[in-house]
């Protein structure tokens, strides 16, 4: 997941991490995680999915 624009939270099984415009998260397939906007903007995103 790269983030275009607004701030808010990412949840994982390990933690909860901040996220704001320009940070890049990734996750193998079949992993937990959660995409929290709590910003004052929507979010936007690009999600890129591989398959091998």
């Amino acid at each position: 997941m790269y983030v275009l624009k607004g701030t808010g939270i990412v949840k994982d099984e390990d933690g909860e991490y901040p996220y704001n415009f320009g940070d890049v998260f990734m996750y193998p397939a079949n992993v937990y995680h959660e995409i929290i906007n709590n910003g004052e903007i929507e979010s936007e995103y690009i999600f890129i999915r591989i398959h091998r």
